[in-house]
């Protein structure tokens, strides 16, 4: 929202967020936002959110295994056991 980085949003910068995300959420682009258009705008935004924090987690698991010295096994249920060896080393 702040266009130049100083810290500070001006009325000509939140107008110009809210002219980007109107026509975002316009996806017929008549000019008009219905009902129909919030909610798909909603549910991509949510799927999108969703995504985001599934990579976040993902990337924070992967960085606990590696500062514990665990390596991913190579076999499908391998997993089960990671924990304890995590544990016992310690």
């Amino acid at each position: 929202m702040d266009a130049n980085k100083d810290g500070k949003v001006t009325q000509a910068e939140i107008d110009a967020f809210e002219t980007a995300r109107a026509a975002e959420i316009d996806a017929n682009h008549d000019g008009k936002i219905t009902a129909d258009e919030v909610q798909a705008f909603r549910g991509e935004g949510a799927r999108q959110a969703r995504a985001a924090e599934f990579a976040r987690m993902d990337n924070e698991r992967r960085r606990q295994r590696e500062r514990a010295g665990i390596r991913r096994p190579r076999r499908p249920g391998a997993w089960r056991g990671w924990t304890a060896m995590a544990m016992a080393r310690r």
